[in-house]
């Protein structure tokens, strides 16, 4: 894929986001971190597991799928590198089997009320600062918007580029093409997955921000356009 069919991305809608601060922010283990939501969702994945694999035994499918996440970063470019493209299914059809029809009662799920708001405070000091927000997340904007307000960021990341797993985090294409996009801008990206910073790290206009809400500290400096935060307004602080 040439990279100057999406160098523009999102910023063709938002042309003077260049030479300033950019918020590049995970959904899921970040924005939203309950974790029945969480089970809910590694339950479907590892439904798919086992109907791609035709695996019958749920604790094989459970142990198949962490494998293939923790080598390969998603689920779905681990099953392509294993078996094929051909047999694992394509992105689409792992985002509808995984996100689609899923009808979430909010109250249903203990936690998630504290958890929206500590977001509305981020986005309400990004807004005060002037700093657009993406969420930057391999889970599909349907599923995001289950839980946020789609007028409360600037854009998806992923809307913008081809449904195919080489643009999926932590594969290094996607991060060439979002570094093109915002090669003049201070980057700051917040992730709860250190795999997914790995092509980030040594760039310059970048700085990685690792999730980690069991951290005890509020936030962290590991080492230079490197930091550890335990919550939103850690990472508000840091950023701005």
């Amino acid at each position: 894929m040439n990279l100057t069919t999406y160098k523009h991305g999102p910023l063709s809608r938002t042309p003077n986001h260049q030479n300033r601060k950019v918020a590049l922010v995970d959904f899921d283990g970040v924005i939203i971190r309950n974790k029945r939501v969480h089970e809910h969702i590694v339950d479907r994945v590892n439904n798919y597991v086992g109907n791609v694999l035709k695996i019958e035994s749920p604790e094989s499918t459970k142990r198949v799928n962490k494998y293939l996440y923790q080598t390969y970063g998603h689920t779905l470019i681990g099953l392509e590198k294993v078996v094929g493209p051909e047999i694992s299914g394509s992105l689409a059809d792992f985002n509808k089997f995984v996100y689609e029809n899923v009808h979430l009662d909010r109250d249903d799920f203990y936690a998630i009320k504290k958890e929206l708001m500590d977001w509305q405070r981020f986005v309400t000091k990004m807004e005060l600062a002037n700093i657009p927000i993406y969420i930057f997340s391999n889970a599909p904007q349907e599923w995001c918007l289950n839980f946020i307000d789609k007028h409360s960021v600037t854009g998806f990341i992923m809307e913008s580029l081809p449904k195919e797993t080489i643009y999926l985090k932590p594969e290094l294409k996607v991060f060439e093409v979002v570094n093109a996009w915002f090669h003049n801008s201070e980057v700051f990206f917040i992730d709860d997955k250190v795999h997914n910073m790995k092509h980030t790290i040594k760039k310059q206009n970048w700085t990685n921000i690792v999730f980690d809400e069991d951290h005890p500290r509020e936030s962290f400096k590991l080492q230079d356009r490197l930091y550890m935060s335990k919550n939103l307004d850690a990472c508000a602080e840091i950023i701005s």
